[in-house]
C-alpha cells in the first residue's frame, strides 16, 4: 500500500485516509475516489488529499475484515457486515463464551495491521451480544498477512458460544429446628430466579432433616429426574465427615473438594 499526500492527478481509485469536507462536499474516510469525486474536489479548491493506493495483493480494509471473519472457525455466533474496517461477531443465543486465547494471541501477533478482540473466557452472554470484533487498523492489508492469518484460522476453532441447554434442576434444603422457613423460602426464590436467568428449570424441592440418611435419600430421589441437584445445608460442613459430604457419597456421588477461597 502506498500512503501519503496525493495529488488529485494521481488520486483516481485511491482510498481517503481522512474525511474531507470542502464547502458542501463531504467524502468519508475510506471512500474510493472516482472521477466525479475528483472533479468535485477540484471545484471546491482542493488540490491534494491524504490517501492510500493499493498495490498488487493488497486488500482494502472492509474486504480484509470480511475475509478474516470467513477464515476464522467459530460456532454459536454470527458475523455482521464489514464497516470502516471492522466486523463484529454476535452471540446467536444466550450461553457461555469460550475462546481459544492462544489462537487469538497468535493472530494478533502476525502483524499490527490486524487485531481481534474478544470477551473474557466463560463470560455469560445474551442473545445478540457482541462477543468479538475484528478490526483492520490501516486502510489495507497485504496478501502475505492475510494468508498467514488464514492458515492460523484453519488450524482450530477460535471461539464459540455454548448455549444454555435448559437443564432440569432439583433443590435440596436440609432443616434444623432453629432454621426459619422464611429463610428457606427466600433461598428457593433467589435460586429459582438464577436458574431461570440461565434458561434452566427448577423441577422440585425437598427439605429433609439435616442428617446423612434423609439427605442421601433426597439426593437419590431428585437425581433420577434431574440433570443437577443443588444442596443447601442448614449447617455448613465443618469436616469431610460432617453430614453433607458423606450423604453425597452415599447417594453415589464423589466429593472432589470441600471449601473455596472466596
Amino acid at each position: 500500500m502506498i500512503f501519503g499526500e496525493t495529488s488529485l492527478d494521481d488520486a483516481l481509485g485511491a482510498l481517503l485516509a481522512h474525511t474531507v469536507r470542502a464547502g458542501p462536499l463531504t467524502l468519508r474516510k475510506g471512500h474510493v475516489l472516482g472521477e466525479k469525486d475528483i472533479e468535485d474536489l477540484r471545484a471546491a479548491g482542493v488540490i491534494h488529499v491524504t490517501a492510500a493506493r493499493l498495490e498488487a495483493g493488497d486488500l482494502a480494509e472492509n474486504e480484509a475484515a470480511s475475509r478474516i471473519s470467513q477464515a476464522l472457525q467459530f460456532s454459536g455466533a454470527y458475523a455482521g457486515p464489514a464497516s470502516t474496517g471492522r466486523v463484529n461477531v454476535h452471540a446467536q443465543a444466550p450461553g457461555l463464551f469460550i475462546v481459544n486465547a492462544d489462537l487469538i494471541n497468535a493472530i494478533n501477533a502476525v502483524d499490527s495491521s490486524v487485531t481481534i478482540a474478544t470477551l473474557k473466557p466463560f463470560e455469560r452472554v445474551k442473545q445478540g451480544q457482541m462477543v468479538a470484533t475484528i478490526k483492520i487498523i490501516p486502510l489495507a492489508v497485504t496478501g502475505t498477512v492475510m494468508n498467514a492469518i488464514a492458515d492460523l484460522g484453519a488450524a482450530s476453532s477460535a471461539f464459540h458460544v455454548q448455549g444454555f441447554k435448559g437443564a432440569r434442576i432439583g433443590l435440596v434444603q436440609t432443616t434444623l429446628p432453629l432454621l426459619k422457613t422464611t429463610v428457606m423460602d427466600k433461598t428457593r426464590r433467589v435460586t429459582e430466579a438464577r436458574i431461570l436467568a440461565n434458561h434452566g428449570m427448577l423441577t422440585a424441592e425437598l427439605r429433609p432433616d439435616h442428617a446423612e440418611e434423609p439427605l442421601s435419600a433426597a439426593i437419590r430421589t431428585l437425581h433420577e429426574t434431574n440433570d443437577i441437584v443443588l444442596i443447601f445445608g442448614a449447617s455448613a460442613a465443618a469436616d469431610a465427615g460432617d453430614t453433607m459430604p458423606p450423604a453425597i457419597i452415599a447417594a453415589g456421588g464423589t466429593v472432589h473438594h470441600i471449601g473455596m477461597p472466596v
